[in-house]
């Protein structure tokens, strides 16, 4: 994979989770869920941002170049991705890694992920077109 569309890559996903943890997991305008043991920016915050989030991400992009996903193996691909990810989720609700709140629910989340993944797919396919497949850098 290019090292350009990468490190696209890595700051796209890393926005995408900074985005999403603020827009719905904050107390503006509703919390909908809480993350971490504290509503202040800690470490392991920091972490989560700048390694599991990119990291996530890299594979998700990563499986798309090399595939060369298009079409209806791009949408299944993208069910699969919002599937795991909704999983992850209940297995984090189970253990108390974050809490739902205001009504929020699973079901929820799974229709985030579905937005989220399909909206992903579609900039990293972007990435591709403009970097191409053959561009050394």
């Amino acid at each position: 994979m290019p090292r350009n569309m990468m490190l696209s890559s890595l700051l796209l996903f890393t926005d995408i989770g900074i985005t999403t943890d603020f827009l719905i997991g904050t107390d503006y305008p509703v919390d909908f869920y809480t993350v971490m043991d504290s509503p202040k920016l800690e470490l392991f915050d920091v972490i989560v941002y700048l390694i599991h989030y990119p990291l996530y991400g890299y594979f998700f992009t990563y499986m798309i170049y090399l595939w060369g996903l298009r079409g209806g193996y791009l949408c299944l691909y993208v069910l699969l991705w919002s599937g795991l990810t909704t999983g992850i989720d209940w297995i984090s609700i189970t253990f108390n890694v974050f809490t739902y709140l205001n009504g929020w629910r699973i079901e929820f989340s799974a229709l985030a992920y579905l937005f989220v993944f399909s909206l992903s797919a579609l900039i990293v396919k972007l990435f591709i077109h403009y970097w191409g497949k053959n561009d050394p850098v």
